[in-house]
């Protein structure tokens, strides 16, 4: 690089997030809701977050590429805080395409809504330009309608040869990087709107970050979901800091880094539960091994190990101990019954016929709340029977 080349080089900071979902309902994952209004409480924590690095970088502009609201319409006071939050940014302009779960219709906060002057937000139908007023770089936008999600529109993108770094801000599936399981919404190839002239598209719709680079012309990024909303959306949860680097000669350079900013952390673990051991245990080694804050953390538990039945004793107790730890907690029975000599083997009395059928019932369970509850009347039964005293049990358990 000559020392001409060194001294006009120019780089822009671009803020790009997108799929935030803010008011999402999380009765899916089957929370109460005090539970529900922290995670939106953490939604917000993890928007106000997002807008103070962009401060504090600073950022030249802020991307927001869809999904922001969890609906088309949301509430007014929901609208009132992103757009306060948005002025006080100022003067750093930013940029919104509606996705398609909050598309631009006539009852969407986009269009009801006073927006500050630095937000723009982009309608859908055809692709809008925005020169930005100091830099030289142009910002390409289309919004979602609600209605229309054939994607046709990736390939109506035209960009001109002007001098201008030129960017792209839209909500749709690239066909090859769709992640797993995620639906799909606008479909194109990532060749319809990579272009000679376009340096960014800037994307949402994926929940998990993904960096296409197509012919080295165009970077296609999304940042995934800034804040997860159920298991599927586990581990860290990023947006993506944008630098790019341009001068008069050669095309731009474009540099992607994502930012870790979830408040709340999804993730998944297997925990091992063996003979004679205190579950409180296992979730306190499994809390220690944690690299973060447990209280700040919803947790799928996947119990493993061979314990005598029953089972359910062992699993009530993994998943009271680790709610003392966690913000929320899921327990997945996995654990394999200790097989053993079988009771009354060879006998034909009254308690082993009533230990087959009790048997029988547990197997035969559609849920495990009912399998609990055989395997409990089985245990009082046989311990009944025997003259033995009852167990202990509590409000907790399926009888009580």
């Amino acid at each position: 690089m000559c020392y001409k080349q060194y001294c006009t080089m120019k780089r822009i900071r671009i803020l790009h997030t997108a799929d935030l979902h803010l008011d999402a309902s999380f009765a899916a994952l089957g929370v109460n809701g005090r539970t529900g209004n922290e995670l939106r409480r953490a939604q917000r924590h993890v928007f106000t977050r997002m807008l103070e690095r962009a401060r504090d970088w600073p950022a030249d502009l802020v991307l927001i590429a869809g999904d922001l609201f969890d609906n088309a319409t949301t509430r007014d006071e929901t609208a009132a805080f992103v757009a306060d939050a948005l002025e006080q940014l100022a003067p750093i302009p930013v940029y919104i395409a509606p996705g398609n779960r909050d598309p631009y219709t006539q009852d969407s906060p986009y269009a009801l809504s006073l927006w500050p002057d630095n937000v723009t937000v982009f309608e859908p139908g055809n692709w809008q330009r925005i020169d930005h007023a100091v830099l030289p770089l142009a910002i390409h936008g289309i919004g979602c309608d609600g209605s229309d999600d054939s994607g046709a529109w990736f390939n109506e993108l035209r960009v001109e040869a002007d001098g201008r770094v030129h960017l792209a801000l839209a909500h749709g599936t690239e066909r090859a990087h769709q992640p797993p399981d995620s639906k799909c919404f606008a479909p194109f190839d990532a060749a319809a709107i990579a272009h000679d002239n376009l340096a960014y598209a800037a994307l949402g719709h994926f929940h998990t970050g993904v960096i296409v680079a197509e012919n080295d012309t165009t970077v296609i990024g999304y940042p995934g979901s800034p804040q997860g909303r159920s298991f599927k959306e586990h581990g860290k949860r990023s947006f993506l800091e944008v630098v790019i680097e341009h001068n008069d000669v050669g095309a731009p350079k474009v540099q992607t880094t994502p930012i870790s900013c979830a408040h709340i952390l999804f993730e998944r673990y297997t925990c091992a539960l063996k003979v004679g051991q205190d579950p409180q245990q296992a979730v306190e080694q499994l809390a220690k091994s944690i690299d973060g804050d447990p209280a700040q953390m919803a947790v799928h538990l996947r119990a493993i190990g061979v314990l005598p039945p029953p089972i359910y004793p062992y699993i009530d107790a993994l998943h009271a101990a680790a709610q003392s730890h966690f913000f929320h907690v899921e327990v997945e029975n996995a654990v394999e019954a200790l097989e053993g000599p079988p009771l009354f083997a060879g006998q034909r009395t009254c308690l082993s016929q009533f230990n087959e059928m009790m048997a029988a019932r547990m197997a035969d369970a559609t849920d495990a709340e009912t399998g609990r509850f055989e395997a409990y009347a089985r245990d009082l039964g046989l311990k009944a029977c025997r003259s033995n005293a009852l167990p202990k049990h509590t409000a907790t358990d399926p009888l009580s």
